[in-house]
């Protein structure tokens, strides 16, 4: 039987992978934007994956442990397939919204995840943390939202 610091552990170790895929995910797709204020967003947000990352492997170590690096063979496919629909689709609007779609369907995933991990019986400091990643995963996704259903000018607007 696991202990609870394990637990914990493995809790945040899944956080530590998924936001490090993220950051390579939005990475993908900021190669793949043409608009600069499009690729600037999806730049931030990849290094802001990195930053939750960061704190997470903090945590554990907090906690004794140590991130498991394992990765994440869905994710690896999903920054695949933005590659190929990029490569396929013509037009700089299309590629744009191939690519935030995406990035949508990926946070989609994400927030799911860490509602999961939300259900999970963890410490008050780790469901706090857990908590902080929420609210700023869910302010990008919204913030994806609109710029896939609003294009690049509601983007380059903004700037």
């Amino acid at each position: 039987m696991a202990t609870l610091n394990q637990e914990i552990i493995a809790a945040l170790s899944h956080l530590v992978r998924l936001n490090e895929a993220s950051e390579l995910g939005f990475e993908t797709a900021a190669e793949h934007a043409r608009e600069p204020g499009v690729k600037y967003v999806l730049r931030e947000f990849a290094r802001q994956r990195a930053a939750s990352a960061t704190e997470l492997r903090a945590e554990i170590e907090l906690w004794g442990g140590a991130a498991m690096e394992q990765p994440d063979p869905m994710a690896a496919f999903h920054r695949g397939w933005i590659d190929l629909k990029a490569g396929l689709t013509l037009g700089r609007d299309n590629i744009a919204r191939v690519v935030l779609d995406e990035c949508v369907r990926g946070e989609n995933v994400a927030l799911r995840r860490y509602q999961q991990a939300q259900q999970e019986l963890l410490p008050e400091t780790v469901q706090t943390l857990i908590q902080q990643h929420v609210v700023r995963r869910q302010a990008d996704y919204d913030k994806l939202c609109r710029m896939a259903a609003c294009g690049d000018e509601a983007l380059l607007i903004r700037l």
